[in-house]
């Protein structure tokens, strides 16, 4: 492998690690974002209780209103049945409503929870591309060449194993950063939202309505 050959090697493997970094930092900062506006819902519902919630609704509908995800708030309050008797009831789970597809909705996720596999597989494709094109420089029946061959071959490992440490590296730093700093604090932050939410209306059927 020459000179050239190694370093746009070696440079379109960089690119590949700095896009998927870049990609990883992108979709933390949305789930921080997503993360923050859940627990702003969730201090809005703190406010009120079961109690006093048939007196202040059209408060809390105002608040809600003027929170983040309040096209989620209506869909969910049109699930919500009033009762003289037994006050607002919801008909519906609130994780219907709130979960991962609609406060996420801008995240490709599939692509977020395959990112060790892909920078695994990033880094194992340099190895196999560097031994390769290293291979194939290599002709067995010239010593001469032979040698120069070798010498292409020990470039191309460089290539290849720096980009196999790098994937595991990566990998395993984006499992340990997403698990602390995103997915435990936003799981966190949904599911105090789901229990708020089912603190304050009483779930019954429609089945039971009639």
């Amino acid at each position: 492998m020459g000179h050239w050959s190694t370093m746009i090697l070696n440079g379109v493997f960089v690119v590949l690690f700095v896009g998927g970094c870049v990609f990883c930092w992108w979709c933390f900062t949305r789930i921080k974002r997503a993360t923050d506006a859940v627990k702003d819902l969730e201090n809005v519902l703190q406010k009120y209780s079961r109690d006093s919630l048939a007196d202040n609704y059209g408060e809390l509908q105002e608040e809600m209103a003027g929170c983040p995800y309040a096209e989620i708030w209506n869909k969910f309050e049109r699930t919500l049945f009033k009762s003289d008797n037994e006050g607002i009831m919801m008909t519906q789970d609130p994780e219907s409503f709130y979960n991962d597809q609609t406060l996420l909705e801008d995240i490709p996720l599939a692509i977020f929870h395959g990112m060790p596999g892909i920078f695994t597989g990033v880094g194992l494709l340099g190895t196999f591309l560097g031994l390769t094109v290293g291979l194939t420089n290599i002709d067995f029946n010239n010593i001469e060449t032979m040698k120069s061959g070798i010498e292409g071959l020990l470039k191309g490992t460089t290539t290849a194993f720096w980009t196999s440490v790098v994937g595991l590296i990566f990998a395993l730093a984006f499992t340990i950063l997403s698990n602390i700093y995103c997915s435990r604090p936003y799981n966190r932050a949904r599911a105090g939202l789901i229990k708020q939410l089912n603190s304050l209306f009483p779930v019954k059927s429609i089945e039971e309505f009639l």
